[in-house]
């Protein structure tokens, strides 16, 4: 069993309530190899949303308590994304998962790029909340474009 970020599954979940069905995932899930989840929605977050970045640091500094995650509108959503984060990270513990599918420039999910927190549509070198709890918890996580070089 994969853990991959919901909007890759074809689930329409990401903040403007599109999806991003990656093929391979696709073909996965009707195999019943994968466990889909979205941290935003499973924190409380409607669909759609307003977009939401890390504002002046990153994820790391969100998981101490020393930044926050805001939304377009500056609304601080840092415990609702701390929240599914964390009931995600649960259940691949529960499912023993060794391996997350994870959509990259999200908050939760980016595995190597981010937005830098200004709503510029500028991109960081970066990982998200869950990606970062995943990998401390010793689950390998890649982006869906590392997926194709994987042999499934």
């Amino acid at each position: 069993m994969i853990l991959v970020s919901a909007c890759l599954a074809g689930e329409k979940c990401r903040y403007n309530g599109e999806h991003r069905l990656h093929p391979v995932i696709g073909e996965l899930g009707k195999k019943g190899k994968i466990l889909a989840v979205c941290p935003e929605v499973m924190g409380g977050l409607p669909t759609p949303r307003l977009a939401c970045e890390i504002v002046g640091a990153d994820a790391q500094l969100v998981l101490e308590s020393k930044a926050k995650v805001q939304n377009m509108g500056g609304d601080d959503i840092t415990q609702a994304i701390l929240s599914g984060a964390n009931k995600a990270l649960n259940l691949a513990k529960e499912n023993k998962i060794k391996l997350a599918v994870l959509k990259d420039k999200s908050v939760c999910c980016a595995v190597k790029t981010i937005y830098d927190g200004s709503f510029q549509s500028r991109l960081v070198n970066g990982k998200g909340i869950l990606t970062l709890l995943l990998e401390r918890n010793g689950i390998k996580v890649i982006n869906s474009e590392d997926l194709l070089n994987l042999p499934i």
